[in-house]
């Protein structure tokens, strides 16, 4: 099935909106400036390009969720005034879905922008059964983090701008990965590559329409369960900046996949919409049922050592999805993190339904 997300927020275009083009000039990426919770209630957002500042209790964030039976959940903002908690967790049932997001249309070459997703495919042997939950840092202002969990996808992106430029970079990724549906492609890898720039040029066109958002650019794990090659066997993961993934074998000791483009407490080196051409690194691992992957922003590695992730991880691998998300937002919260912390985490379980 494609990928279900809600409606974007207002400032942030439809697919159809999008146009391919060439970026010209180079666009930096400045410190990370992050900072709302995502709370459950309706979705409401403040005006584009509205300044950040929302006190540590006053949640401002986007969020694109879903299930962790597979099922996808939806794209929303909220602003304090409407905040029910001051976090957001990504239920495992229940709750409301909305309409697909159309898919973005050939580019003006007729290039190629979406995997066509197969009219019959195999079953999977395995699925994803996912949660997330983003909280704002202390540092305050808006949450410039997002993600996303569709069918086979999980994505975490996190933001950098300032202002709300950081926000929207983060959700433009996000829904553009989410719309391209790597996951179907023959070659997921192929699908990745092609989700990746299209997310890097999208991100990097908006500020000719917005001045302001000049800058902007945010950092982008993706992790796909594939759906035609080595179906439901193999995770594909394409990483930009300094976001993180782990595989956790069996729930075990985790291994951590990816290695961060960024100096230690430093500037980024990489990210999505800061040069004309993306450099990302594309890595596949073979899983079995039982299996755990963990995606995470770097609100969390900045306050906990990798010992200490590591020995967590493995105190909640007989949690479910949902609870281990809460459990290393709330560890995060607690060693102080000033930036946003984003977390999701998927099991890899046995699907027998046919597809």
């Amino acid at each position: 099935m494609p990928p279900l997300v809600g409606p974007p927020p207002p400032i942030i275009p439809t697919p159809d909106s999008i146009r391919s083009r060439t970026a010209g000039g180079r666009a930096g990426a400045g410190g990370h400036g992050r900072g709302a919770d995502l709370p459950r209630g309706a979705p409401a957002r403040s005006a584009p390009g509205s300044p950040g500042g929302a006190g540590a209790d006053e949640p401002t964030g986007t969020q694109v969720g879903g299930y962790s039976d597979g099922r996808a959940g939806t794209v929303g903002s909220h602003h304090g005034h409407d905040a029910l908690r001051d976090d957001h967790t990504v239920p495992a049932e229940g709750g409301r879905t909305a309409p697909p997001v159309p898919p973005a249309p050939p580019g003006p070459t007729g290039e190629q922008l979406v995997a066509d997703e197969p009219d019959v495919s195999t079953s999977a042997a395995l699925r994803l059964a996912a949660a997330g939950r983003t909280r704002r840092g202390k540092r305050g202002g808006p949450n410039e983090d997002a993600f996303v969990v569709v069918d086979g996808l999980l994505a975490v992106a996190d933001g950098v701008g300032g202002e709300a430029a950081g926000q929207i970079a983060s959700t433009l990724a996000v829904t553009t990965v989410a719309s391209f549906r790597p996951q179907y492609a023959a070659d997921p890898r192929d699908g990745l590559r092609g989700a990746l720039e299209r997310a890097n040029r999208t991100v990097r066109e908006k500020p000719r329409e917005e001045p302001s958002w000049h800058g902007m650019a945010c950092t982008l794990d993706v992790v796909v369960l594939g759906r035609q090659r080595d179906t439901g066997k193999t995770l594909f993961v394409a990483h930009v900046g300094d976001s993180s993934v782990w595989l956790q074998p069996g729930r075990g000791r985790p291994r951590r996949l990816t290695t961060p483009h960024a100096i230690k407490n430093g500037p980024l080196l990489n990210a999505i919409g800061l040069n004309e051409e993306v450099e990302l690194d594309l890595l596949e691992e073979p899983v079995r049922a039982g299996d755990r992957v963990v995606l995470a922003s770097d609100g969390i590695t900045k306050v906990m050592t990798p010992e200490q992730l590591d020995g967590l991880m493995m105190e909640l691998g007989s949690l479910s999805p949902e609870r281990t998300a809460d459990a290393l937002v709330d560890a995060a919260m607690m060693a102080g993190a000033r930036d946003d912390t984003t977390i999701v985490v998927a099991d890899l379980v046995a699907d027998a339904s046919p597809r």
